[in-house]
């Protein structure tokens, strides 16, 4: 919206991937998720992470691109219960927000002396126990109430300030914003995406499957998207078909 009215960068098509309408409701369930750790304890937790990277490591070097090693990677996963899947989800996003806070806490404290490497090391290993609410409430809401005027600045403000909801009625008029979603993805809820398709119309593509960002290799997915950017497409036609398919569940 801001390049819209400034035009001081000029893009002539945007596509977002899985963004969340609700910045908040993504934060706290991811929050909730990774709360999973004081249920399985630290020695289960750990181990379930290992367990999960033992599986991922099996997998680096086959290939992204074929069907049957996602196949395979899906049996293994298949193992771990709901929440111990919910509770890996929740580390794997939260895997860069301990040195983002550090990265933060250095920009805001640039008077101070630069830190050692073990004090560096330190205050990363401290940011592992902060969470992404902690992080929104303790470091980034006080950082934009310095630097806005006039603007909410709460938690609630500041969260729909980084979310879709109040651009939404500006996006179903702008040609140049494209959207790609699923319908199983866990930081949006069937309802938004609803939303999004009343907005966007033939602008929004919704995949059945994939979660969250988990299906970008697929042919249909890389197809559709080239074609968004004008490149050539082989199989529109299978995006298409899965955007019916899902519209008529």
């Amino acid at each position: 919206m801001i390049d819209a009215q400034e035009r001081k960068v000029g893009i002539d098509t945007y596509l977002l991937l899985n963004p969340p309408l609700d910045l908040n409701y993504a934060l706290e369930r991811v929050d909730e998720w990774n709360a999973l750790g004081s249920k399985f304890g630290r020695t289960g937790s750990e181990a379930l992470v290992a367990r999960a990277l033992a599986i991922v490591d099996g997998f680096s070097t086959e290939s992204r691109d074929n069907p049957a090693v996602f196949d395979r990677l899906t049996r293994e996963f298949a193992t771990f219960t709901r929440e111990e899947v919910q509770f890996l989800l929740a580390k794997a996003l939260q895997t860069a927000l301990p040195e983002l806070v550090y990265v933060t806490e250095a920009i805001q404290d640039r008077d101070a002396l630069p830190a050692t490497r073990g004090e560096a090391r330190r205050r990363i290993q401290a940011a592992n126990r902060v969470t992404f609410v902690d992080y929104a409430e303790r470091l980034a809401v006080p950082l934009w109430r310095k630097q806005s005027t006039g603007l909410p600045t709460d938690l609630q403000g500041f969260a729909r300030r980084g979310s879709l909801t109040p651009i939404l009625e500006r996006l179903r008029d702008n040609p140049r914003v494209h959207i790609v979603h699923n319908a199983d993805d866990i930081l949006t809820t069937r309802q938004s995406i609803r939303r999004l398709e009343q907005a966007l119309g033939p602008r929004l593509a919704v995949f059945p499957y994939g979660g969250h960002l988990g299906n970008l290799w697929y042919p249909d997915n890389k197809d559709y998207m080239l074609r968004i950017f004008g490149a050539a497409s082989t199989s529109v036609r299978a995006v298409e078909g899965q955007r019916a398919a899902y519209t008529g569940n």
